[in-house]
Parts: structure tokens; sequence; C-alpha cells
């Protein structure tokens, strides 16, 4: 996945030059940190605003929402910034977004280990911070 991951990165960092607006979804759970740090390339992008949402999953008894956010402060926000540190874009972690929004929603789908919880954090960058 790295390779294709990396050249769907190239083509809309540097081959498109009108302005863009990049909805970026992440899927945490299953993603590789070299597939990742790809993504990450994306804030390269030029004359671009960027949505950065990080979803991933957990199983639970309850919905606690303070466990949800500790579970991910434990587990993907460490994963998502070492991932923006070794591909060098400091941006991720340097530059406030200009907005900013942590949910937290429950399925339908839910089994003997609990609820099925499914988490977001969205970040939102908009040009004229970049």
């Amino acid at each position: 996945m790295y390779v294709l991951a990396k050249a769907l990165v190239d083509t809309l960092t540097h081959g498109f030059k009108s302005r863009k607006s990049l909805n970026i979804i992440v899927y945490l759970d299953d993603l590789y940190l070299q597939d990742l740090k790809a993504i990450i390339g994306l804030f390269e992008a030029p004359s671009c605003s960027i949505s950065f949402e990080e979803r991933w999953l957990q199983w639970s008894g309850r919905v606690v929402r303070t466990h949800v956010v500790g579970k991910y402060e434990a587990d993907y926000k460490r994963f998502v910034e070492h991932a923006a540190e070794e591909a060098g874009h400091n941006l991720l972690l340097a530059v406030s977004p200009s907005l900013e929004e942590f949910e937290v929603d429950m399925t339908d789908d839910g089994d003997t280990r609990g609820n099925k919880i499914i988490g977001k954090r969205r970040r939102v960058w908009l040009e004229e911070v970049l």
C-alpha cells in the first residue's frame, strides 16, 4: 500500500496548481507507520486548506467519553505524532488548527465484547493559517 499512497500523495501535492481543499480521513486501527507517513505528506500541498480526521475503534461496556479520549491519547495520538516527526512534517504538530473537534459515536453492531465505539478527532487548517 505504501507505494500507492506515496504516488497518490505526490500527485496531489505536485500535480494540481490551483487552490485545493483536502479532506483526509485515516482509520488508525490497521494503518502501518510508513503508510501514515506517506499520507501526512499531503500537508506539503500548496494553496490548500486541510481537514485531517483520525478515526479508531474500541470496545467498551459503556461509553465514557474520558475513557475514549484516554485510549486515543495512549494508543493513537503518539502514533500520529511519531509518523509526522519521522516524515519531517512538523506542521501537523507545530501549527495550531483553526478548528478541532473530538467525537465519540457508538455503533449498532456491538457483540459480547461490549459496545463498538468509533472515536474521531478532526482538525482543520485553513489556507490562510498555513
